[in-house]
């Protein structure tokens, strides 16, 4: 034997039997076609330790390795033609290397050709090379000698390494089997049991899936045959046929379903003999369901096999119709009656000549009444009674609509001063309130003078698709708690078990899990639940050492309550926690402070002051000005204040005059100078807080002169001199003084501001009284504008 690579896939099989009667089979092999030498006792075989026959203690091996196939035999003598033999087979191989490894196996034949029952040597995966194999083979013979032959054969590229062994058992007859079977006769899907016994101690084996003394069921129906062979050569093999009625086709009908509730439907079966219903139900008998429910039906055949089938019927429940409340309305006064509860696609029918949605004018006090029908045709009333009397014009506002968990004030008008509005619903006038469903709400308006009258607005709440009992509670024992449902949308119902009433407070006496029922208009359902734990609450009260002030605003809060932890909202999306703690507001507003308290059992207990804390907007100090240029006498400034969120100001104008509380002050500089002045503007609020803003300004000095009309050049030293008199703006570069006489002839002139003239005119001494033309042309300090003034002087001597 060659000994081939250790990455070959090494496979060892082995056949014996035990020797019995006259017949024997040679355990010296016949070497064929490429077959390895026989090992004729204990030795190695490559690496691995030698494992005897259990039969003979030596063993007969062939390989197949890169498409060489290697056979053997074994010799059988002293058997008897026609008579039946049963061949034990003991084979080992060694673990297989490489893939697949389903194809490595060993094929028996007969040299005689006669059939053997079992021609394949399956490998074993995985393999154990240390452990011996046997199966079965049986033939009739047809010589009184024949051979045995192994073929180690494969398909892929790998090594096989196949040992046997094997002995013959038979003498041409054989025990029958005692055989029990559970029954002949079964619908698919029953379970059957084959149970065979051998007398002479050997293991049974059936076919078509039975495992012998262990119930199990056909998977096909009709007449099957089940063979049952014994590892007991002697024992002659059996077979039985079961007849596997398949099951009937069931199918489940009915006269309608969808109904509304109170209405009856007939369920029928079919496909089957006799029909039997769950729920309560009855073939082909009209009953009422009460909800909407599966029925399953069961048929059962001719032979007895039964099958099931279903149908759902819907229930849907009737709609809760809403007429609305009672209402009044003045003499000649106009009202709509508006149905709700039909849902969407819902239709309202009023009698009394009523249309739904449409103004009509009552004329006498009358109870009208609303059919309501919804989406499924199921209908409902309500009544409504409309009292007739003197009534103000009311106005209950728009059509409004919002998402489920939305908030929305209504607010009516009409009833004039001293008037009252009631809304139905819980509604409080002007209040904000959130809406569970879509809900008409009407409000009745009462006027000083005891007139009533109505009005009516829809509320349409668009409905969640996901129902929801609400949040799990922890309330204290005696505390009452509100159970509400959510999600059924328009028209949605809600039944809770345990006796709670949707909406309604109730007291809970020990912790219990509550489970809603979501109905919507459709009369689709689902739940949710809401566990409710009873424990003792803590009583909740705090103080804050300020409750307003400007932003950013630090407040010191104290509980005076007893608990384990104390968990604080403090209204501007922030937490804390601890029995005093210190929270500062970042942003303006009024906040909400809620205080949780949670005891040492785990109850919780809250309390909320509303609108407990005020922080407003720090003052922002701020303005412009505007210098009035367009005066030449006076340097008067405008200013504009444009502070934010203050209330009071002072004003500082950096001259020295007095402060101003003005809010837009107007101030006179001095007009002598240019001078930048710091003007300081202080804004203040109503809670003391302060904002400065300073602005430097420059204030330039204004040209203010004047001219006088007449001089008196008579020698008394009074008003000896006719000149320009400049106060301030004067360039004294930039100045030029011409006078000129009745007949254009110049008389004077002067650059100098501080020389005038004195009435002589040359070597011709004091001119004669009259009149004078003077022209002055002068500069200003402020700015390169020339200013040109031209007038008369009269001369008195």
């Amino acid at each position: 034997m060659k000994i081939r690579k250790l990455q070959s896939f090494l496979l060892l099989l082995l056949f014996t039997a035990t020797n019995a009667f006259s017949q024997v089979v040679n355990t010296t092999p016949v070497n064929l076609v490429g077959s390895s030498d026989p090992i004729p006792g204990p030795g190695a075989f490559i690496m691995h330790p030698f494992t005897p026959s259990p039969l003979t203690g030596t063993y007969h091996g062939g390989t197949f390795y890169g498409g060489t196939r290697e056979k053997w035999g074994y010799n059988i003598s002293g058997l008897t033609p026609g008579a039946s033999y049963t061949l034990t087979v003991y084979y080992m191989m060694d673990v297989v290397q490489g893939s697949p490894s389903y194809d490595r196996r060993g094929d028996m034949s007969l040299l005689s050709g006669a059939p053997l029952s079992v021609i394949l040597i399956p490998y074993v995966d995985p393999a154990n090379w240390r452990e011996w194999y046997t199966l079965t083979t049986t033939f009739t013979a047809v010589g009184t000698t024949d051979r045995i032959d192994i073929e180690a054969d494969g398909v892929s590229d790998n090594s096989l390494w196949l040992f046997t062994d094997m002995d013959i058992d038979g003498g041409g007859g054989c025990d029958d089997l005692t055989v029990t079977v559970s029954s002949t006769e079964i619908c698919l899907g029953d379970a059957l049991t084959l149970t065979g016994v051998s007398v002479n101690g050997g293991t049974i084996t059936w076919d078509g899936g039975a495992t012998n003394g262990v119930p199990f069921a056909p998977l096909t129906a009709g007449t099957i045959t089940y063979s049952a062979t014994s590892t007991s050569p002697i024992d002659c093999p059996y077979s039985v046929d079961v007849i596997v009625n398949d099951l009937p086709i069931v199918t489940a009908a009915a006269d309608d379903t969808e109904i509304c509730e109170g209405e009856s439907v007939t369920l029928t079966g079919g496909g089957a003999l006799t029909y039997v219903w769950d729920g309560g139900a009855t073939d082909g008998i009209a009953f009422a369901p009460p909800l909407t429910a599966t029925y399953e039906v069961t048929g059962t055949d001719i032979n007895g096999c039964e099958n099931t089938a279903d149908i759902t019927v819907t229930v849907n429940p009737l709609p809760l119709i809403d007429a609305g409340p009672d209402q009044a309305v003045c003499d000649g006064a106009s009202l709509t009656l508006s149905g709700s509860g039909a849902g969407l696609g819902g239709t309202y029918s009023w009698d009394g000549g009523v249309t739904d949605g449409v103004v009509f004018t009552p004329v006498i006090t009358t109870t009208y009444t609303l059919t309501g029908t919804d989406i499924n045709g199921c209908t409902n009333t309500d009544d409504i009674l409309i009292t007739v009397s003197t009534s103000p014009i009311v106005d209950a506002g728009s059509d409004i609509t919002i998402c489920s968990g939305e908030a929305v004030t209504l607010s009516g008008s009409g009833a004039g001063v001293g008037g009252t509005y009631a809304w139905d619903g819980g509604v409080m006038d002007g209040i904000s309130f959130t809406p569970a469903t879509t809900a008409t709400y009407n409000l009745l308006v009462t006027s000083a003078e005891g007139c009533t009258g109505t009005d009516a607005v829809t509320i349409t709440v668009n409905p969640m698709p996901v129902i929801n009992g609400g949040a799990d509670l922890t309330i204290c024992s005696g505390q009452f708690v509100t159970l509400s449902g959510s999600g059924a949308g328009i028209g949605g119902t809600y039944l809770w078990d345990g006796g709670v009433i949707n909406a309604v407070a109730f007291a809970p006496l020990s912790t219990a899990t509550y489970t809603v029922t979501g109905t919507t208009a459709a009369g689709c359902t689902a739940t949710d639940a809401v566990t409710v734990t009873v424990n003792t609450s803590p009583t909740v009260n705090f103080t804050a050492d300020e409750t307003a002030g400007c932003k950013p605003f630090t407040v010191n809060f104290t509980s005076g309550s007893i608990g384990a932890t104390f968990d604080w909202a403090f209204g501007d999306g922030t937490t804390g926690s601890g029995s005093s703690i210190t929270h500062t507001y970042n942003s303006a507003g009024l906040f909400d402070v809620t205080l949780t308290i949670t005891s040492v059992n785990g109850c919780s207990n809250s309390a909320v002051y509303s609108d407990y804390i005020t922080v407003v907007e720090p003052p922002v100090a701020n303005f412009t000005y505007l210098i009035d240029d367009n005066s030449e006498m006076t340097n008067r400034v405008t200013f504009n204040n444009t502070s934010d969120f203050a209330t009071h100001y002072e004003w500082s104008f950096g001259d020295g005059s007095s402060n101003s509380t003005d809010e837009n002050p107007i101030h006179e500089y001095p007009t002598t100078t240019t001078r930048s002045y710091e003007v300081l503007l202080t804004a203040t609020n109503d809670y003391g807080c302060t904002s400065s803003k300073l602005q430097i300004i420059r204030i330039n000095e204004k040209l203010l002169f004047f001219i006088p009309n007449a001089f008196t050049p008579d020698g008394d030293d009074f008003n000896e001199e006719f000149r320009p008199i400049f106060v301030s703006g004067l360039d004294v570069y930039d100045y030029h003084l011409i006078i000129f006489n009745r007949w254009g002839e110049m008389v004077f002139e002067s650059y100098d501001a501080n020389y005038g003239w004195d009435g002589l005119y040359g070597s011709a001494g004091i001119v004669e009284d009259g009149s004078y033309v003077w022209t002055i042309s002068f500069g200003e300090t402020m700015s390169d504008k020339l200013h040109v003034e031209t007038g008369t002087v009269t001369v008195l001597k």
